[in-house]
This record gives structure tokens, sequence and C-alpha cells, in this order.
């Protein structure tokens, strides 16, 4: 009983997605799904901001972050923007 007690006051302190037992890959889409933001959502942002159509959108991970790639088209020319998936920030 009392090896539960620091291990339960541990485990509260952590978010969800550090205690499944999943592939990276999995927890951090779990984590994304409950901190971060959509891609929906990164998608919109990135119309805002830029002018173009987005053509692509995908999810992926940047040096263990998770970030969304959305590609757009304006006048023949593509750019492509990263959107860390946590936070909504654009990277470059």
């Amino acid at each position: 009983m009392l090896l539960l007690l620091p291990l339960g006051a541990a485990a509260a302190e952590q978010p969800i997605w550090q205690l499944t037992r999943t592939s990276d890959a999995q927890g951090q889409l779990l984590r994304v799904a409950q901190e971060g933001i959509s891609l929906q959502q990164a998608v919109e942002q990135v119309r805002r901001r830029y002018q173009g159509q987005v053509i692509k959108a995908t999810s992926t991970d940047l040096k263990g972050r998770p970030v969304y790639r959305i590609r757009l088209v304006h006048e023949g020319r593509v750019r492509e923007v990263l959107v860390d998936a946590l936070s909504g920030e654009i990277l470059n």
C-alpha cells in the first residue's frame, strides 16, 4: 500500500498522455487531442495569415514535437507552413 501512494501521487501530476502505454506516435496524437489545436484549426489559421489555396495538410513531428505541415499555392508558388500542434504557433 505504501508503494501505491507515491506512485499515485506522481501519476496525478502527470498528463494522461504520459501515463498511457502506447507508441510515441499514439501518445503524441493523444496529447494533441487533449491539449493542442486541431488540424482544421491550423488550416484556418494559415488561410487567414497567408493568401492561397491549401493543397495538402498533414500531421507529423519535428524534432519530437507534433506539428502540422500545411502546403498552399498562390500565383503558381507553393509555400509550406509548419504549425506547432500544441500551441498553434506558426514555426516558419
